[in-house]
């Protein structure tokens, strides 16, 4: 779900999205992009990293 704020930049307003939301009870999620896959994953440390 988007959350009601959102962050301006310029003149186009970028939604956020919630961590919970999109990774649910899980640690890691897939995200396709063209014809590449990357996993988007949180650490132990609450950070999030990016990989393909």
């Amino acid at each position: 779900m988007l959350k009601k704020e959102s962050v301006k930049t310029t003149e186009i307003t970028t939604p956020i999205l919630e961590t919970k939301t999109l990774f649910k009870s899980g640690t890691s999620i897939r995200i396709s992009h063209g014809d590449a896959l990357y996993i988007l994953r949180i650490t132990k440390t609450n950070k999030l990293i990016l990989t393909k």
